[in-house]
């Protein structure tokens, strides 16, 4: 049975990681413009649509991971607003928690999904390498593999669930 102590904790998580968010939405934007400035000296127009920002070139990992990170900062604060109102009504606090981990996992699941080639990399990624990646993630490229080993792995448990359609 759950606490009235560890509902006040969550909704302080949530109130305290949507601060966090907006915080990290404005130090994305200024990575962002540091490394376009840093990569040819000026500052380059986004891609954006829909409040979502596309990478200029999707091969380069700094960019798609700091836009992806952008993007996934844009996309929590709803989720979490929804969650913490669940949790103010008095819903079961299980029930939020697993909701918000599902809403989580939908969130990166719409950011990473067009990352074709990354995708086909993490495919035939050593398992010593996928658990490295894991464990300490060095560089973007690292980090997007990542994400997208979470999203794969929250995804195998929804199927081993008997989840079929994801």
């Amino acid at each position: 049975m759950e606490s009235e102590k560890e509902r006040t904790q969550t909704l302080k998580k949530f109130r305290k990681y949507r601060k966090s968010l907006k915080a990290s939405e404005a130090e994305l934007l200024e990575k962002l413009q540091n490394f376009h400035k840093s990569k040819n000296g000026s500052v380059k127009t986004l891609k954006n649509s829909k409040n979502d920002l596309k990478p200029l070139n999707p091969d380069d990992a700094g960019e798609v991971y700091i836009i992806s990170q952008l993007n996934v900062a844009r996309a929590m604060p709803e989720v979490l607003d929804q969650h913490i109102n669940l949790l103010e009504e008095g819903e079961d606090l299980d029930r939020v928690l697993v909701s918000f981990e599902y809403n989580v996992y939908r969130v990166k699941k719409d950011v990473y999904d067009d990352m074709g080639d990354w995708e086909l990399l993490l495919k035939v990624l050593p398992d010593d390498r996928r658990f490295q990646i894991q464990k300490d993630p060095k560089g973007p490229g690292d980090l997007i593999l990542k994400e997208l080993i979470w999203i794969k792995d929250y995804e195998k448990g929804l199927k081993d669930m008997g989840f079929e359609r994801i």
